[in-house]
């Protein structure tokens, strides 16, 4: 299926997270949703929403990311703001 379309595929040596661009972004949405939990006082078993709020609400902000050019990764792949 990845070759029918294109998709170039690889694969990352074990234990070694700076191979994959992804984890930084992955640990953020998870470092903001464990700082929400603590400070809302939320029953653990709810760490599903928490995380699911934090990607939404990171996706709408924008970083300092070079490629992004000021824009959030939101207006990058839709080429729109959401409003």
């Amino acid at each position: 299926m990845c070759s029918r379309y294109g998709i170039w595929t690889s694969f990352t040596e074990a234990h070694s997270p700076w191979q994959n661009r992804a984890e930084p972004a992955i640990g953020e949405v998870k470092g903001y949703a464990r700082r929400l939990m603590m400070h809302t006082q939320c029953p653990l078993k709810l760490w599903c929403f928490a995380d699911e709020y934090a990607a939404d609400l990171l996706s709408l902000c924008a970083t300092g990311r070079y490629d992004l050019r000021g824009r959030t990764s939101y207006e990058h792949i839709v080429g729109y703001t959401r409003i």
